[in-house]
């Protein structure tokens, strides 16, 4: 919804709660949890927190190397793109193809994430 104009508050408002509210059950969850000291659960919550968003950055990152090798292009172009303070054709061009496949990618990680648990009982019945 942010990537539309006109949708833009509405969906830094979604993104905004729905972050808030992920965070408030995630800190539910590690309070609630018996196996992890008491004093170091929020510290746990939040390392797992930090690893999940360099490994996203770093998968972003990935992602936009290929789409820039894909094009026949070098890793430095990426840089380039990235960090000029205007955006340029190319970078608008790139930006818009790496939302896309992200967006994708992210949408059939929740499908799978919904459908997975209906699955795994067919599976193990099949066996």
């Amino acid at each position: 919804m942010i990537v539309f104009s006109p949708l833009f508050a509405l969906g830094l408002f979604l993104t905004s709660l729905f972050k808030g509210s992920l965070n408030s059950s995630l800190t539910q969850d590690y309070e609630s949890t018996i196996n992890i000291v008491e004093d170091k659960r929020i510290w746990v919550k939040y390392t797992i927190q930090n690893i999940g968003s360099i490994l996203h950055q770093f998968l972003l990152m990935l992602l936009g190397s290929l789409i820039i090798m894909k094009n026949g292009l070098s890793i430095k172009t990426l840089f380039v793109i990235t960090s000029t303070p205007i955006p340029t054709a190319r970078s608008i061009e790139l930006m818009k193809s790496w939302n896309l496949i992200a967006t994708s990618l992210i949408i059939l990680i929740i499908i799978a994430y919904l459908i997975y648990p209906k699955i795994v009982p067919l599976l193990k019945k099949s066996k």
